[in-house]
């Protein structure tokens, strides 16, 4: 059996983050979402990234009943079932071992 080597293991190579000097450091980028929906209207939003490297693996938490979210794409879709307020939180990583 062939060992890996660690130029190709992604993990490997990310290191400590916080001991990472960044120039164009890996992060979320807010745009503009509606801040108050009506119950049973269609929600939709995309969470957009800058300098992430490869494919991106997104995290959800809070999301009311009626919204999925989708790993890969950062999308969150559906209708809100009900009235509430909500905060929605998103993590997202890269292939380096960066999250942001």
């Amino acid at each position: 059996m062939e060992k890996a080597s660690e130029d190709r293991i992604w993990a490997f190579n990310a290191g400590n983050y916080y001991e990472r000097e960044s120039v164009k450091p890996f992060r979320v980028v807010v745009g503009d979402a509606p801040s108050t929906l009506k119950v049973n209207s269609n929600f939709q939003y995309s969470f957009q990234t800058e300098n992430g490297k490869g494919d991106l693996v997104y995290a959800f938490f809070g999301l009311p009943e009626g919204l999925v979210a989708d790993r890969r794409t950062g999308r969150i879709t559906g209708t809100i079932a009900q009235p509430g307020i909500y905060t929605l939180g998103c993590e997202v990583a890269d292939q380096t071992g960066s999250s942001a």
